[in-house]
């Protein structure tokens, strides 16, 4: 493996074989020769890795002899060059001219000719062989370093020199090993970051650890515990100096953790080491206040959004009636960003015909040879106004060179006191950027709810072969064809039918990112069979989106078009600045809104899980969707009018009623009315001798865990709660009622049967039983 040049920066004892008076002579040198200080950076590291090799460990190359002695300095370049042809793999130029570079700068002149260098192409198999002569093979290893291949056939370096140097070289053969066979397993990314993180880790225990045989204990079954806690204390005090909000954030939600999980995926799930003997503390973070701004990737609704949907509802109206309200806050919302997603597609929209006719319209400005870059100072520049007032001939020069068109490219799409930023000219060139995809992706999940992001990552619109398949027609219908993670490594194709909004959107999609497919497929790069392609710098290739979990500074703009209310008045898009609109605006957020509407619309969890396009239900499913929070208000509900049932027949005489009484109940009267409760006669509504004959009750899950709760209470407990014992008889009596006709309806022992939806509230309620009530 040849010793890489760029890779030197990674060594500490690069510079431990030369003496400072010799570095500082030859440095200085370099820099007044070369033509920029990064081509004498790049000598001056080369040639000292030379010098350790050939010096070895113990002795330090003060370069007397050659300063003073003609021969031994030809021999000494000779030597080097050999050095550069063999170890550095460099070619016979590359070599001779950093060989040039090196003589002069030892004999103190200026840069000497080809012609005038003593050393010649025919004394190349010299220059090896008096090179192999004094190399020390040890040290030719140390600096060819260590790497590892990816799944994908990358190559990827470990700079492990430091821990080298810290330990010894069977601890760092160790963890190479336990590298080349976890990262062999894994896509290229994924490796880079991995190594990356990996060797940040080991770093830090250098710096905890000082002796060799305490770094290699620490990350022993016996240490490793303490040597992670000592690791994270090191990551909170660097937290503490940085200025990023969300720093400590992404600390103990990923950085952190990643550690944690890289160490026991390499070392201990292979076997090299055992099991820790005390856990690795891995610390959790509650949601932090006031970041409603995010994005997510997963499903549910935030407790924020639950909250507004639930609050103000009062209690003298029935259930159902509640759950009205709730439903059409649901459908406001997702009315909300529908408006916004199609206003902001619009703008981009409109922003693609202004380009196009900017394109033929607008005059190219020749490249800066021919005199037109102002910066340059060349004359006839005010021949060519270009910047921001003139801005059609920016559009039509960089559509006419490209990304990465010319040097200095974004001072050449400009012009005196018309400047523009990069962020202000790939704005204005109205290139694809996730805060110009993002509207065109939320509508999509408003048509097909089955999308996750990982289905836009993996949407791929063309094959290898250049044919459709992303969006095709089959059958005379046209279908979105793309791919949907699922648990484990596993993908399942997803193939969703389009409507006629969803067809718009993706042939407008294709249409914005249609340039950049074709600049990406005429340079050869692969991801220009992606759909999604996004870009934030004219001077940086598109690449394939990429939609993150959390916060993400891409939107950060996105965001405050959704927070007032729009409308559409005559065709044009109308912003109410009067109506404050605080939504959580995210793929994740809009999926939960239309499953969860959907929910409430039918009460069914088939249909539920048929939105969200999922193939089988278990719990924890549920719950990320449907959470706990909303479950709890409903719950919470029930047990409010139960209470208050309770209380206006302990206090109906007493001046002091209502007072107690929910501050929520208008009109007591009308509530316990429309609860079914007839106070009068301290019974249910019922004007026949059977109680139930006319009894309706509207089935929940909530309602029937406080029925389970009921019929199960003991005689202490029932103390415990003190109600009135006759109130409490007849909950008990119909609580025992409704749970034995749903479990005689399970067992096939009742012709009169309940329906599905009923049994499935059921069967969560069971498993989910309520371990006390608490009267308030």
């Amino acid at each position: 493996m040849a010793i890489e040049i760029r890779s030197l920066k990674f060594y500490p004892n690069l510079n431990c074989a030369i003496t400072d008076a010799y570095r500082t002579h030859i440095y200085n040198s370099l820099v007044r020769n070369c033509t920029y200080e990064a081509l004498a950076e790049t000598i001056h590291k080369g040639y000292a890795c030379f010098l350790h090799v050939i010096s070895g460990h113990t002795n330090k190359f003060d370069g007397l002899i050659e300063l003073n002695d003609h021969n031994s300095r030809i021999t000494h370049i000779k030597r080097y060059i050999g050095f550069c042809l063999h170890e550095l793999e460099s070619s016979y130029y590359s070599a001779f001219a950093h060989a040039r570079y090196i003589f002069s700068a030892i004999v103190g002149e200026s840069l000497v000719s080809l012609s005038s260098f003593p050393v010649k192409k025919a004394d190349i198999p010299e220059c090896i062989a008096l090179y192999n002569q004094c190399k020390n093979t040890d040290l030719v290893n140390y600096y060819a370093g260590w790497e590892c291949t990816s799944l994908d056939n990358v190559k990827i370096r470990l700079h492990l020199a430091f821990l080298y140097d810290a330990t010894n070289k069977d601890f760092v053969d160790f963890v190479h090993h336990a590298c080349s066979n976890y990262f062999r397993k894994h896509n290229s990314p994924y490796a880079l970051s991995g190594t990356r993180k990996l060797i940040e880790t080991f770093k830090q225990l250098v710096a905890i650890y000082k002796d060799p045989d305490s770094i290699i204990l620490s990350i022993s079954p016996e240490n490793v515990s303490n040597s992670f806690e000592n690791i994270l204390h090191l990551d909170l005090l660097e937290v503490k100096l940085k200025t990023n909000s969300n720093a400590l954030r992404n600390l103990i939600r990923n950085h952190y953790p990643s550690k944690v999980m890289l160490y026991k995926e390499i070392f201990v799930e292979s076997k090299l080491i055992d099991e820790p003997i005390r856990k690795i503390v891995v610390p959790t973070l509650k949601s932090l206040k006031n970041s409603n701004k995010s994005i997510s990737s997963g499903g549910g609704l935030t407790k924020e959004t639950v909250v507004r949907l639930t609050s103000g509802i009062p209690l003298d109206i029935p259930n159902q009636q509640a759950f009205d309200i709730i439903q059409n806050r649901l459908r406001h919302d997702i009315l909300h960003i529908k408006n916004h997603s199609l206003c902001l597609v619009h703008k981009v929209l409109n922003k693609d015909k202004a380009i196009n006719s900017a394109i033929t319209t607008g005059q190219i400005k020749p490249p800066p040879s021919h005199g037109s870059n102002l910066n340059g100072g060349y004359k006839g520049a005010e021949n060519y106004p270009y910047g921001r007032n003139n801005i059609v001939n920016t559009i039509a020069t960089f559509y006419h060179y490209g990304f990465k068109g010319v040097r200095g490219y974004i001072s050449f799409l400009s012009s005196k006191d018309n400047e523009l930023s990069n962020d202000e000219l790939v704005k204005e060139l109205n290139l694809p950027t996730h805060e110009t995809i993002y509207p065109f992706l939320l509508l999509l999940v408003h048509e097909h709810p089955q999308l996750v992001p990982s289905s836009f990552q993996d949407w791929d619109l063309f094959d290898t072969d250049g044919r459709l398949v992303g969006f095709k027609e089959t059958n005379g219908v046209m279908v979105i064809s793309t791919f949907k993670e699922r648990r484990g490594k596993t993908k399942s194709a997803l193939i969703l039918p389009c409507t006629r909004l969803s067809k718009l959107i993706v042939a407008m999609l294709i249409e914005h990112t249609k340039y950049c497919r074709e600049y990406l497929r005429s340079i050869g790069d692969d991801n220009w069979r992606k759909l999604l392609l996004v870009t934030s710098s004219i001077n940086k290739k598109p690449v394939p989106i990429k939609l993150v979990r959390r916060d993400h500074n891409y939107y950060g703009s996105l965001f405050k078009n959704f927070e007032k209310s729009i409308s559409k008045v005559k065709g044009t898009w109308v912003l109410k600045n009067n109506e404050n609109y605080n939504t959580y605006v995210s793929l994740r957020a809009l999926r939960s809104t239309i499953a969860v509407s959907k929910y409430i619309e039918t009460s069914s969890l088939d249909i539920f899980h048929e939105t969200l396009g999922h193939t089988k239900s278990y719990y924890e499913l549920v719950n990320a969707y449907l959470p706990d929070v909303l479950q709890k208000y409903v719950q919470e509900r029930d047990i409010r009018i139960f209470q208050n049932t309770v209380i206006y027949l302990s206090m109906k005489d007493s001046p002091y009623l209502l007072e107690v009484l929910d501050a929520n109940i208008v009109d007591a009267d009308d509530f316990f009315t429309r609860h079914g409760f007839d106070v009068d006669n301290l019974s249910l509504n019922s004007k026949r001798n059977n109680i139930y004959d006319s009894l309706e009750i509207l089935i929940s899950v909530p309602l029937l865990q406080i029925m389970i709760y009921i019929i199960t209470l003991d005689d202490f407990s029932i103390a415990k709660l003190d109600i009135n014992p006759l109130t409490l008889e007849k909950w008990k009596t119909l609580s025992s009622y409704v749970i034995t006709h749903i479990e005689s309806s399970i067992n096939n022992l009742t012709k009169f049967k309940v329906n599905k939806h009923v049994i499935d509230a059921y069967n969560v309620a069971s498993n989910h039983k309520l371990t006390n009530l608490i009267l308030r």
